[in-house]
Protein backbone atom coordinates (compact mmCIF):
# COMPACT_ATOMS: atom_id res chain seq x y z
CA UNK A 1 0.00 0.00 0.00
CA UNK A 2 2.53 2.31 0.77
CA UNK A 3 4.32 1.55 -2.70
CA UNK A 4 1.41 1.95 -4.29
CA UNK A 5 0.91 5.80 -2.52
CA UNK A 6 4.53 6.94 -3.73
CA UNK A 7 3.81 5.69 -6.90
CA UNK A 8 0.89 7.85 -7.26
CA UNK A 9 2.75 11.09 -6.15
CA UNK A 10 5.53 10.29 -7.90
CA UNK A 11 3.32 10.75 -11.46
CA UNK A 12 1.42 13.58 -10.31
CA UNK A 13 5.03 15.52 -9.80
CA UNK A 14 5.64 14.52 -12.97
CA UNK A 15 2.37 15.91 -14.03
CA UNK A 16 3.11 19.13 -12.86
CA UNK A 17 6.97 19.56 -13.80
CA UNK A 18 5.38 19.44 -17.12
CA UNK A 19 2.55 21.65 -16.82
CA UNK A 20 5.35 24.00 -15.71
CA UNK A 21 7.43 23.56 -19.08
CA UNK A 22 4.47 23.66 -22.02
CA UNK A 23 3.78 27.01 -23.17
CA UNK A 24 0.64 28.50 -22.32
CA UNK A 25 -1.86 29.10 -25.42
CA UNK A 26 -3.29 32.55 -25.17
CA UNK A 27 -6.88 32.87 -25.48
CA UNK A 28 -8.12 34.25 -29.01
CA UNK A 29 -4.22 34.18 -30.32
CA UNK A 30 -3.78 38.14 -29.11
CA UNK A 31 -0.85 37.61 -27.72
CA UNK A 32 0.32 35.99 -30.12
CA UNK A 33 -0.70 39.00 -32.20
CA UNK A 34 1.47 41.43 -30.64
CA UNK A 35 4.57 39.43 -30.28
CA UNK A 36 4.48 39.39 -34.31
CA UNK A 37 3.69 42.89 -34.28
CA UNK A 38 7.16 43.91 -32.54
CA UNK A 39 9.06 41.83 -35.15
CA UNK A 40 7.63 43.16 -38.86
CA UNK A 41 9.66 42.90 -41.73
CA UNK A 42 10.53 46.54 -43.18
CA UNK A 43 8.34 45.66 -46.21
CA UNK A 44 5.58 45.16 -43.50
CA UNK A 45 6.41 48.12 -41.63
CA UNK A 46 3.00 51.20 -42.58
CA UNK A 47 4.69 53.80 -44.81
CA UNK A 48 4.91 56.76 -43.12
CA UNK A 49 2.50 60.10 -44.68
CA UNK A 50 4.84 62.09 -46.51
CA UNK A 51 4.22 65.75 -45.37
CA UNK A 52 1.96 68.03 -48.14
CA UNK A 53 3.23 71.11 -49.16
CA UNK A 54 0.90 73.94 -50.27
CA UNK A 55 2.01 76.41 -52.37
CA UNK A 56 2.04 79.73 -50.29
CA UNK A 57 0.22 82.95 -51.87
CA UNK A 58 -0.05 86.18 -51.04
CA UNK A 59 -4.01 86.66 -50.29
CA UNK A 60 -6.05 89.06 -53.28
CA UNK A 61 -7.45 90.81 -50.55
CA UNK A 62 -4.69 91.84 -48.94
CA UNK A 63 -4.71 95.60 -47.36
CA UNK A 64 -0.73 95.11 -47.02
CA UNK A 65 2.10 96.22 -49.02
CA UNK A 66 1.75 92.50 -51.20
CA UNK A 67 6.25 92.06 -50.89
CA UNK A 68 6.02 93.15 -47.57
CA UNK A 69 3.48 90.47 -47.02
CA UNK A 70 5.17 88.16 -49.40
CA UNK A 71 8.47 88.13 -46.88
CA UNK A 72 6.01 87.65 -44.18
CA UNK A 73 5.31 84.28 -45.33
CA UNK A 74 9.06 83.37 -46.13
CA UNK A 75 9.80 84.38 -42.69
CA UNK A 76 7.23 81.51 -41.64
CA UNK A 77 8.30 78.92 -44.24
CA UNK A 78 12.04 79.68 -42.98
CA UNK A 79 11.47 80.04 -39.13
CA UNK A 80 10.25 76.31 -39.67
CA UNK A 81 13.27 74.78 -40.97
CA UNK A 82 15.52 77.16 -38.77
CA UNK A 83 13.36 75.82 -35.85
CA UNK A 84 14.38 72.33 -36.25
CA UNK A 85 18.08 72.98 -37.17
CA UNK A 86 18.58 75.16 -33.70
CA UNK A 87 20.52 78.13 -35.05
CA UNK A 88 18.66 81.05 -33.12
CA UNK A 89 21.34 82.54 -31.39
CA UNK A 90 24.32 82.12 -34.29
CA UNK A 91 24.61 85.29 -36.56
CA UNK A 92 23.43 85.33 -39.80
CA UNK A 93 22.27 87.94 -42.69
CA UNK A 94 20.26 88.60 -45.14
CA UNK A 95 21.43 89.58 -49.03
CA UNK A 96 19.62 91.36 -51.76
CA UNK A 97 17.64 89.27 -53.07
CA UNK A 98 18.11 89.32 -57.57
CA UNK A 99 16.50 87.83 -60.35
CA UNK A 100 16.88 84.66 -62.02
CA UNK A 101 18.94 84.35 -64.76
CA UNK A 102 16.65 85.39 -68.06
CA UNK A 103 14.26 87.07 -65.95
CA UNK A 104 13.80 90.93 -65.57
CA UNK A 105 15.49 92.53 -62.75
CA UNK A 106 13.91 94.67 -60.63
CA UNK A 107 16.73 95.61 -57.97
CA UNK A 108 14.18 97.40 -55.85
CA UNK A 109 12.07 94.01 -55.37
CA UNK A 110 14.92 92.24 -53.91
CA UNK A 111 15.89 95.22 -51.46
CA UNK A 112 12.20 95.64 -50.29
CA UNK A 113 12.18 91.79 -49.72
CA UNK A 114 15.43 91.59 -47.85
CA UNK A 115 14.51 94.32 -45.70
CA UNK A 116 11.07 92.94 -44.66
CA UNK A 117 13.19 89.60 -43.87
CA UNK A 118 15.27 91.33 -41.34
CA UNK A 119 12.04 92.79 -39.56
CA UNK A 120 10.60 88.84 -40.01
CA UNK A 121 13.54 87.61 -38.62
CA UNK A 122 14.30 89.90 -36.05
CA UNK A 123 10.99 90.06 -34.52
CA UNK A 124 11.93 86.21 -33.74
CA UNK A 125 14.51 86.66 -32.17
CA UNK A 126 17.12 85.51 -34.62
CA UNK A 127 20.41 86.95 -34.08
CA UNK A 128 20.84 89.31 -37.64
CA UNK A 129 23.95 91.41 -38.60
CA UNK A 130 23.77 93.54 -41.28
CA UNK A 131 26.74 92.76 -43.36
CA UNK A 132 26.97 96.36 -45.29
CA UNK A 133 27.53 97.87 -42.18
CA UNK A 134 30.85 95.81 -41.85
CA UNK A 135 31.92 96.75 -45.13
CA UNK A 136 30.64 93.56 -47.01
CA UNK A 137 29.59 94.69 -51.04
CA UNK A 138 26.34 95.04 -51.51
CA UNK A 139 25.73 92.27 -54.34
CA UNK A 140 22.54 90.30 -55.00
CA UNK A 141 22.38 86.06 -54.82
CA UNK A 142 23.10 85.34 -58.38
CA UNK A 143 26.53 87.26 -58.39
CA UNK A 144 27.25 86.22 -54.73
CA UNK A 145 30.97 84.29 -54.91
CA UNK A 146 32.26 81.29 -53.08
CA UNK A 147 34.74 83.53 -52.04
CA UNK A 148 32.03 86.14 -50.79
CA UNK A 149 30.56 83.99 -48.57
CA UNK A 150 33.69 82.40 -47.32
CA UNK A 151 34.56 85.94 -45.97
CA UNK A 152 31.15 86.47 -44.26
CA UNK A 153 32.00 83.39 -41.99
CA UNK A 154 36.04 84.76 -41.69
CA UNK A 155 36.00 88.43 -41.80
CA UNK A 156 32.25 89.02 -39.80
CA UNK A 157 31.84 85.74 -37.91
CA UNK A 158 28.43 85.19 -40.10
CA UNK A 159 27.59 81.85 -39.92
CA UNK A 160 24.43 81.70 -41.79
CA UNK A 161 23.21 83.46 -44.75
CA UNK A 162 19.36 84.28 -46.30
CA UNK A 163 20.06 84.03 -49.99
CA UNK A 164 16.95 84.13 -52.22
CA UNK A 165 16.10 85.09 -56.22
CA UNK A 166 12.73 86.22 -57.70
CA UNK A 167 11.18 85.68 -61.63
CA UNK A 168 8.47 87.85 -63.46
CA UNK A 169 5.87 84.83 -65.10
CA UNK A 170 2.68 86.27 -66.83
CA UNK A 171 1.14 84.89 -63.64
CA UNK A 172 3.02 87.03 -61.37
CA UNK A 173 6.09 86.91 -59.34
CA UNK A 174 7.17 83.89 -57.86
CA UNK A 175 10.19 84.89 -54.75
CA UNK A 176 12.11 81.95 -53.42
CA UNK A 177 14.32 81.87 -50.17
CA UNK A 178 17.33 79.70 -48.92
CA UNK A 179 19.53 80.02 -45.32
CA UNK A 180 22.88 78.52 -46.08
CA UNK A 181 25.47 77.26 -44.13
CA UNK A 182 28.52 79.67 -44.53
CA UNK A 183 31.02 76.83 -44.35
CA UNK A 184 29.26 73.21 -45.33
CA UNK A 185 26.92 75.29 -47.67
CA UNK A 186 23.99 73.18 -46.39
CA UNK A 187 20.10 74.99 -46.90
CA UNK A 188 18.92 74.75 -43.53
CA UNK A 189 15.71 76.32 -44.75
CA UNK A 190 13.84 77.04 -47.62
CA UNK A 191 10.67 79.40 -48.75
CA UNK A 192 8.28 80.05 -51.74
CA UNK A 193 5.90 82.65 -52.14
CA UNK A 194 3.62 83.85 -55.46
CA UNK A 195 2.02 87.69 -55.30
CA UNK A 196 -0.14 88.02 -58.47
CA UNK A 197 -0.12 90.46 -60.87
CA UNK A 198 -3.52 91.88 -59.60
CA UNK A 199 -1.60 92.56 -56.15
CA UNK A 200 1.34 94.28 -58.25
CA UNK A 201 -1.00 96.94 -59.95
CA UNK A 202 -0.73 95.63 -63.42
CA UNK A 203 -3.87 95.86 -65.63
CA UNK A 204 -2.93 97.66 -68.11
CA UNK A 205 -2.13 95.56 -71.87
CA UNK A 206 1.85 95.20 -72.34
CA UNK A 207 2.10 96.93 -69.09
CA UNK A 208 4.78 95.96 -66.40
CA UNK A 209 4.09 97.44 -63.31
CA UNK A 210 7.58 96.64 -61.72
CA UNK A 211 9.24 97.99 -64.44
CA UNK A 212 6.87 101.11 -64.25
CA UNK A 213 8.00 101.49 -60.43
CA UNK A 214 11.62 101.26 -61.06
CA UNK A 215 11.15 104.40 -63.44
CA UNK A 216 9.05 106.17 -61.19
CA UNK A 217 5.99 105.76 -63.37
CA UNK A 218 1.97 105.36 -61.72
CA UNK A 219 -0.83 102.99 -63.18
CA UNK A 220 -3.44 105.98 -64.20
CA UNK A 221 -0.82 107.54 -66.48
CA UNK A 222 -0.47 104.46 -68.40
CA UNK A 223 2.80 103.34 -67.72
CA UNK A 224 4.54 108.00 -68.31
CA UNK A 225 6.04 109.70 -65.33
CA UNK A 226 3.79 111.18 -63.63
CA UNK A 227 3.41 115.53 -64.87
CA UNK A 228 4.46 113.84 -68.12
CA UNK A 229 1.62 114.51 -71.36
CA UNK A 230 1.16 111.84 -74.00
Amino acid sequence: MKQILTLIAALALTGCQLANVMPQTPANGKAGDEAKSAYLSDRDQPLETAPVMDVRSVPLDSKADPLSHAAQILGEQLIVGLSEARVKRFPMTVLPFGALPGHADYPSVGERVSESLFYSLQANEYNLIDYRVAGMPDRAMPDISQQQITELRQRNRIYFVLIGNYAHYPGGLVINARVLDTTTRQVLAAGQTHVANELLEGQLPGYDPLRAAERGMIVETGGVPAGVRK
